[in-house]
């Protein structure tokens, strides 16, 4: 993974959800000189932190998400956010 990041986004700080038991489906890449970023929380479905845009010196809270298209395999999404925290601004790609 190291090579393809490192490619994609040379000079980057980047943290992802992949360990020997999955392949992990998240990959947060942030520039380092613009933004600060702390993991806070991870699961196989979600990566949760807190960022922080050093120009402004503006804090947030972020969640980085990829789930299932079945209702049934996303139950044990929406019980790790609802652990995270109670509000959010949902954001998604389809």
């Amino acid at each position: 993974m190291a090579q393809v990041v490192g490619k994609v986004c040379s000079n980057w700080q980047w943290t992802h959800n992949a360990d020997s038991m999955n392949k992990g489906r998240v990959l947060v890449c942030w520039h380092p000189q613009k933004y600060h970023y702390q993991m806070m929380f991870q699961s196989d479905k979600l990566i949760h932190g807190k960022a922080l845009q050093l120009s402004t010196n503006k804090q947030f809270y972020i969640t980085f998400v990829y789930e299932r298209n079945l209702e049934a395999q996303r139950i044990p999404l929406w019980n790790d956010l609802a652990s995270i925290s109670s509000k959010w601004m949902i954001l998604g790609v389809l």
